[in-house]
């Protein structure tokens, strides 16, 4: 599978690949709610059928909280939801460290 984000986007969207790097399938999007940190994210099925929704716990400090369809991967979901905030984090910004000053990843 393939995770890819457009630019200016919050949805990344997994396809299933042939051997020849040919875009087969679409597998599912994952989408993130900007707002407070941790982030919530909405993950759908190819058909748009919810697959999971990924929200804020109500303890302290606030960490992600799966709520997982049954019958979804649960696995998938755990890794795209990571593989999105990872392509988040490839956004460069204006901060003046080194990796912001160079261009590259910043976090």
């Amino acid at each position: 599978a393939k995770v890819t984000r457009k630019p200016f986007s919050t949805t990344v969207t997994v396809v299933r690949e042939d051997g020849g790097g040919t875009q087969t399938k679409l597998l599912m999007t994952c989408s993130n709610k900007i707002g407070f940190y941790p982030l919530r994210y909405i993950c759908r099925a190819a058909n748009g059928t919810g697959l999971a929704i990924v929200g804020r716990s109500k303890e302290r400090p606030k960490r992600h909280e799966f709520t997982i369809a049954p019958g979804a991967d649960v696995a998938m979901v755990v890794c795209v939801t990571l593989a999105h905030k990872l392509l988040d984090d490839e956004i460069p910004s204006n901060n003046t460290g080194a990796a912001g000053a160079s261009g590259g990843p910043s976090m």
